[in-house]
Formats: structure tokens, sequence, C-alpha cells
């Protein structure tokens, strides 16, 4: 995957711009990875909201996703059943924390009023 980060980043700044990450990661056909899948994977690996993303803000949880993605998608291939249901909630609910997490965050930065307190809404303005 370093390989592909570094050939991804054509202009040799060390980050990946969103779109340059995007089509990199899209290119990993092994993994399968669904829209959604890269969409959080943008959503992990740039946990600051800079924009940019560097192989050391995606290698902490970057990795441990796409290893998530994989297993999970090996265990729906060999699902048959509705009682698969629970092993796929077991197989998502790192990923639903982490993400969830990011959210919070983000949201939490977007959630403060003049008195630079959270209020627990976020509106256009």
């Amino acid at each position: 995957m370093v390989k592909l980060f570094r050939e991804a980043d054509t202009e040799n700044t060390g980050q990946l711009a969103y779109r340059e990450f995007y089509e990199a990661f899209k290119k990993l056909d092994q993994y399968n990875l669904s829209e959604h899948d890269l969409r959080i994977l943008l959503a992990i690996a740039d946990e600051n909201s800079s924009g940019k993303i560097t192989w050391n803000d995606f290698t902490p949880f970057g990795i441990n996703a796409i290893q998530v993605f994989l297993e999970r998608n090996k265990a729906k291939s060999n699902a048959k059943t509705h009682s698969d249901k629970e092993l796929f909630r077991v197989l998502f609910d790192g990923e639903i924390k982490k993400v969830s997490q990011i959210l919070l965050k983000r949201f939490e930065a977007f959630d403060t009023n003049a008195d630079k307190k959270h209020s627990g809404f976020v509106t256009f303005a």
C-alpha cells in the first residue's frame, strides 16, 4: 500500500488530496472496496479535516479498516442465511464506533455558539 500511496502522490508532496486518495484506493481490486468503504477511509484518513492525507495520518486506522472491510467482504460472500446478521454486526462494530467518534468530533467542531459552548445543534450559519 505504501507503493500505491507514493504512486498516487504525483507531485511528491508527501500527501494526497481527496481525489488522489480516492482514485488510488479504488484500484485495490483484491479488497473489493465499495463506494461506502472508500468514503469511510477518507473520513478516517483525514481525521483532522485538513483536506490532505499523509501516509502517517492513514496508517494507524486505515490499514485496520481495510482489513475489516476484507474480512467483512469474505464473510458476506460466504453468508447463506439470515442468521449471519449477527456476524455482520460483529464485523462492522469496530468500524461503526471509529466512524462515530470521528463524526462526533467533527460535529462538535461546528457546534459552538458565541460563548464557545456546545448546544447540540448545527445550523447552516
